[in-house]
């Protein structure tokens, strides 16, 4: 079984050099409902105790959907990955993401391709290098597959992603791609050539 996704796991580190918090690896299908609970706690903030739930188990629907597809990816051409952050202390998925260059079917204002999606950090996890990891293993992704550019979308409201983005990872905001998405959020569109 080749690995389509990562050749080798990254690391992130704490103050000591010596001792790695996390991995980067290419998601399991056993870190699917870790991988939904992130991913809804994240991006779906509003919502009460009950309507959480159902979007947890919706999220993990969809991404049991789009992992099967990952899964044959390599069968079919298609160049597509999905990553988890893994916490070395304990072996928990602690953060998620998604890198995708299919191309766009019936998606309204798709994003360029290659592109990363459903980036999510646990709270626990975040300001100590996961996310930027996850973006850098997205970019050796990309750079394997033979791309020379990757793209990725925030919310404009959203400080602390947009400077993670656009100072430690480089990216660049593509000004006429800007959209507004069903909850009224400016989303921007950012891109940068490997």
């Amino acid at each position: 079984n080749t690995n389509i996704c990562a050749k080798d796991a990254l690391s992130g580190y704490d103050d000591t050099p010596a001792t790695p918090k996390f991995e980067i690896r290419e998601a399991e299908e056993k870190d699917l409902g870790a991988a939904s609970i992130i991913l809804a706690d994240v991006f779906s903030t509003k919502l009460n105790f009950l309507t959480k739930r159902v979007e947890r188990m919706n999220t993990y629907l969809s991404l049991k959907s789009r992992f099967e597809t990952f899964r044959y990816a390599e069968r079919s051409g298609a160049l597509q990955c999905m990553l988890v952050a893994i916490a070395n202390s304990n072996d928990e998925v602690v953060a998620f993401c998604e890198v995708d260059n299919r191309p766009p079917g019936g998606e309204i204002n798709p994003a360029p391709r290659p592109y990363i999606s459903n980036l999510a950090v646990r709270d626990d996890f975040r300001r100590i290098g996961v996310a930027t990891t996850l973006v850098t293993k997205s970019e050796q992704i990309v750079r394997e597959w033979g791309e020379r550019s990757l793209h990725l979308c925030v919310d404009q409201a959203n400080a602390a992603a947009k400077a993670m983005y656009q100072t430690k990872c480089g990216y660049a905001e593509i000004p006429s791609q800007r959209h507004t998405n069903t909850k009224g959020e400016i989303i921007l569109l950012l891109g940068k050539t490997l």
